[in-house]
């Protein structure tokens, strides 16, 4: 081989490695372009849903709201349409949940048994135990967490338990503030704090979404647009099973707010199979209490944890 074979050899290489590194940068650019196009997406996604929901948090503050003369029940979900993104509501009372700084530890612990039994996914075989050792633990540590003193329950916890699993927080000995006070508590994670999208939620909620819109309804003086037919539908499809079931997550059950306060509960379908959820309490002059907790479910009903 001679000297210009080898120089056009070693330009060869060059360009080859030119190219290479042009289509690097490319691919980065093009990564880069394209994170950016989803960062904006999801950005422009979150505004969206920050405004259907302080959009409705304003419909039920007005003087006009009155969703059950629709022919709705409190603990309905019903679904309406606000600048085409489609989503659902309900509000109901906190008088029928349990108030976890008055109830006795048997009403606690059978309400933490129910819960346990009805998934195991987030219940007793994810704790790989019985359901009802489970319901013992959870309720000692509940009570331990409430009482004033330091004795620990048979199954409780109190301050050098928390301490000795390096825990950033010791028990209240006192009431709970908050509901999710109770994430901090022994034995309660997130997945059974918020529980699962019920299957039944989607089956006859989703069928309800059509032609509904927020506005007054005239002929029945309502501020719900769901059709009377849909209407007298879901009030039908209510009926005290499904409302069972929606109570069988911490976050359903348990409350420690007065009993006149009312929940907004908001669930918006996503994209990515995704629906978005957000709990709300209002006292009984629909003065915003607290903003409770917001998450997302995947839409086979589990609980996603980013």
């Amino acid at each position: 081989m001679d000297e210009t074979d080898r120089q056009n050899g070693s330009v060869l290489i060059i360009v080859l490695w030119i190219l290479m590194i042009i289509a690097f940068l490319s691919g980065e650019y093009l990564a880069h372009n394209r994170n950016k196009a989803n960062l904006a997406l999801n950005s422009m996604s979150e505004l969206n849903r920050r405004a259907v929901v302080e959009s409705f948090l304003q419909f039920y503050r007005s003087p006009g709201w009155n969703m059950v003369k629709s022919g709705h029940k409190a603990k309905d979900w019903i679904g309406l349409t606000l600048d085409s993104v489609h989503f659902f509501v309900r509000v109901d009372s906190e008088g029928s949940r349990i108030n976890i700084n008055k109830a006795g530890d048997t009403i606690i612990r059978n309400k933490i048994k129910e819960i346990c039994l009805n998934d195991s996914d987030t219940g007793a075989e994810s704790y790989n135990r019985k359901a009802d050792e489970l319901a013992d633990e959870i309720t000692d540590a509940i009570l331990d967490w409430r009482d004033a003193d330091d004795l620990v329950r048979l199954h409780g916890a109190e301050k050098e338990y928390y301490v000795s699993h390096h825990k950033s927080f010791v028990p209240a000995n006192g009431r709970f503030k908050k509901i999710t006070e109770l994430l901090m508590v022994k034995g309660v994670n997130r997945a059974v704090f918020v529980g699962k999208l019920l299957k039944s939620w989607q089956e006859s909620d989703d069928s309800s979404i059509e032609n509904s819109d927020i506005g007054m309804n005239k002929d029945k003086g309502s501020t719900s647009g769901v059709s009377d037919k849909k209407a007298s539908e879901n009030k039908n499809s209510g009926d005290k099973t499904s409302e069972k079931k929606d109570r069988l997550s911490f976050l359903d059950a348990f409350t420690v707010y007065p009993g006149s306060a009312r929940r907004i509960s908001i669930r918006i379908p996503t994209k990515k199979n995704r629906v978005y959820s957000e709990v709300l309490i209002f006292d009984k002059n629909k003065k915003q209490l607290e903003h409770i907790y917001s998450f997302y479910y995947i839409r086979n009903g589990s609980f996603l944890t980013n």
